[in-house]
């Protein structure tokens, strides 16, 4: 008994052929200055001043998640950290000290860094 027909090579050739232009598609909208943003993430501002901003709820971020990457990261006082920014690859960047001594290179490129 099979769960169904046995592949063959001209579709195994079929799938590979449609990986690779799924590739160059998304190559070409990531080129364009419109499909960089949506292909691209940049960073964003998720808890500013003690609380989460409303990016933090359109990422689905709650305050049990920063509280757990505050502790991972060994802060010791909660109302030490600046800023809390969702980085393009999932991890949370947390930034400590006074806000207005963060260096603003730092935020270059980072959404809703005006909350901070």
């Amino acid at each position: 008994m099979t769960l169904g027909h046995t592949p063959t090579l001209a579709g195994g050739i079929v799938a590979l052929l449609t990986l690779f232009f799924m590739q160059a598609l998304l190559r070409f909208i990531a080129l364009s200055h419109r499909g960089e943003a949506w292909v691209h993430a940049r960073p964003v501002v998720i808890w500013a001043h003690g609380e989460l901003t409303p990016a933090a709820r359109r990422h689905s971020t709650t305050t049990e998640e920063i509280m757990m990457a505050l502790r991972l990261r060994g802060v010791a006082c909660v109302d030490d950290v600046a800023a809390v920014i969702l980085e393009p690859n999932g991890q949370l960047s947390i930034l400590t000290g006074p806000a207005n001594t963060l260096d603003p290179r730092l935020l270059a490129g980072v959404k809703d860094a005006e909350r901070i």
